[in-house]
């Protein structure tokens, strides 16, 4: 009797009831989860709506708009994911986190998505003071950290995101720059991959 009986397995069926707690059917848009349903969301997974881990989440879905996630979405990604409830998602997210962090190639494909999930859709660009909010929430930096009061903890250890942040609000307060473009954008993990912690093998005449 014990041999006949089957782990449970992930069902569209079992994932799109899921889907369905986090909807507000009294809206236009029947078929997503809108921001007031993602607070939800994260709330039942115990992680903050304006989280790195909700980045990664939607990351893993492949979500397109900020803020929503479509049923599509939600069902392939989670059926990629073999995860049907709270219960799975709360440790696989936290895998998927680390995994982000600690392997280089994984952490440049999330860094190039950001992009595109934080742009609307009809732009090309992202302004100033969003890239840098997303740049904080990226590499993980709270207050204490871009004020010196303590050493850098950012989650991936970049050695450069706060210089770069600094020349950020430089070159929009003394030059008026006003947005980052997607060359732009990924120049930055480019570089960061490439040039070691004081810049040493940094070739400023060739830049």
């Amino acid at each position: 009797a014990e041999a006949s009986k089957q782990a449970p397995t992930w069902t569209e069926e079992s994932c799109r009831n899921w889907f369905k707690t986090f909807v507000n059917f009294d809206l236009e848009e029947k078929d997503c989860i809108n921001f007031e349903g993602l607070e939800k969301f994260c709330e039942d997974i115990g992680i903050s709506v304006q989280g790195f881990e909700v980045l990664v989440l939607c990351f893993k879905l492949n979500c397109k708009r900020m803020g929503f996630i479509e049923e599509s979405e939600f069902l392939d990604g989670m059926r990629s994911l073999k995860c049907w409830e709270t219960a799975q998602l709360k440790p696989l997210l936290q895998q998927l986190s680390l995994q982000i962090l600690h392997d280089q190639k994984t952490f440049n494909e999330f860094f190039k998505w950001c992009f595109d999930f934080t742009k609307e859709s009809d732009q090309r660009t992202i302004g100033i003071d969003i890239s840098i909010e997303m740049f904080k929430v990226i590499f993980q930096l709270d207050a204490a950290t871009l004020n010196n009061k303590k050493s850098n903890t950012s989650a991936s250890n970049n050695p450069h995101i706060k210089k770069f942040i600094e020349f950020l609000q430089y070159k929009q307060k003394e030059e008026g720059l006003k947005a980052l473009n997607r060359d732009q954008w990924n120049s930055f993990v480019e570089f960061s991959a490439q040039i070691d912690k004081n810049c040493s093998n940094y070739d400023y005449q060739g830049s």
